[in-house]
């Protein structure tokens, strides 16, 4: 079936459509905000990159529009040329095989419709099914503090959920731009902190101390 609009058109139409920062988006992560709920957007360090991530938990949501993503594809598809129809058949695709990966390497994951989140009537029904989600999962891994000395004397601060995990990427060359020929490291100070936004005010006062302070500071606690 050939596009209603023409080419020029129809590129017009799409431009107009925004991948990042949706309306969508901005409900949700408004509403996980209110419900202080820590969350990562646009996780990009895991495959199908989700809207909403709780890497600690290994909870992903993907807040799917209803056009780019197939829904109603039965009766939808039929309707667009092929083109677009491939296009979308791709995109369906991919999601199938990115969330059964994610599936697989022991993450919960949630599809929404943007669809659900736009109607007033089945907005809160859908939000609280994401509270519900996230609530759900799995205990969240405890976050740390930490503190590196690198082979020239330097001293780097981080936070991870695995000390061991983010020391061996340290001294891997994976870790941190800054310790990245400045090894081998060592851990010389950590402390557990009670979440990530904790975890990140310490890492962030630390950063600020001149080097003198910090060396005292880890010395002392």
């Amino acid at each position: 079936m050939p596009d209603i609009f023409s080419k020029e058109k129809r590129s017009e139409v799409m431009s107009q459509i925004r991948s990042k920062n949706t309306t969508v988006e901005r409900v949700v992560f408004s509403f996980l905000r209110k419900e202080k709920i820590y969350f990562r957007r646009h996780y990009d360090r895991v495959v199908g990159c989700p809207d909403v991530a709780i890497p600690s938990r290994k909870v992903a949501i993907f807040l799917d529009g209803d056009f780019w993503h197939g829904r109603n594809a039965a009766t939808r598809l039929p309707k667009l040329n092929d083109w677009w129809r491939a296009k979308i058949e791709r995109n369906m695709r991919r999601d199938k095989a990115s969330r059964a990966a994610l599936r697989k390497a022991g993450w919960s994951v949630l599809k929404v419709w943007e669809g659900e989140l736009m109607r007033k009537r089945t907005r809160e029904k859908w939000l609280e099914k994401i509270r519900a989600h996230l609530a759900s999962a799995g205990a969240p891994r405890p976050w740390f503090v930490y503190v590196l000395r690198c082979v020239d004397g330097t001293l780097y601060t981080g936070i991870t959920t695995d000390l061991d995990r983010r020391l061996a990427a340290h001294n891997g060359g994976t870790g941190a731009k800054y310790t990245r020929g400045r090894g081998p490291v060592e851990i010389v100070w950590s402390k557990e902190a009670k979440d990530g936004t904790t975890a990140r005010k310490l890492e962030v006062s630390l950063k600020r101390l001149p080097r003198k302070e910090k060396e005292r500071f880890i010395t002392m606690i």
